[in-house]
């Protein structure tokens, strides 16, 4: 497992993590047009990859979780972008997505016009969580940080 120089010097507090692409050049591009100017059909093909990887990468979780969005972010975009990511896995009953546990209950500033430094002081105390009976939660969101 490669671990970046971040990750080596202040290890996260999961485990593991999966990305379908590098958020680079026509990647970003898409997830962009995705998220801001309401273009489902990019999301569902994002939605049908993020299905195939999480069959092939061989570890059931007991609950999937969205990344919440605050309600201003959903009225200002019209959908929660996660929610369509994970439109294909939703249809499917032996696989538990939890949106209830974890909620959102401050707004934050836009990440993409943060430096990452500013993003973890904007986080802190942004989302809160009952408590979970949960061994191995998978959280989803649209773009990985560092």
């Amino acid at each position: 497992m490669d671990f970046c120089g971040a990750c080596l010097a202040h290890s996260p507090h999961f485990n593991r993590a999966y990305a379908l692409y590098d958020y680079q050049g026509v990647i970003a591009d898409l997830i962009k047009m995705f998220k801001y100017n309401h273009q489902l059909c990019i999301g569902n093909y994002f939605a049908h990859q993020l299905s195939d990887l999480h069959q092939n990468i061989g570890i059931n979780y007991d609950a999937i979780m969205p990344m919440p969005l605050s309600k201003m972010r959903i009225r200002e975009r019209g959908y929660n972008q996660v929610l369509e990511l994970l439109r294909v896995l939703i249809q499917r009953p032996d696989i538990n997505i939890d949106t209830h546990s974890v909620r959102r209950i401050k707004a934050t500033a836009k990440f993409a016009d943060l430096k990452p430094n500013e993003r973890l002081k904007e986080i802190k105390g942004a989302f809160r969580a009952k408590p979970l009976q949960y061994k191995q939660v998978l959280l989803v969101d649209d773009i990985l940080a560092q």
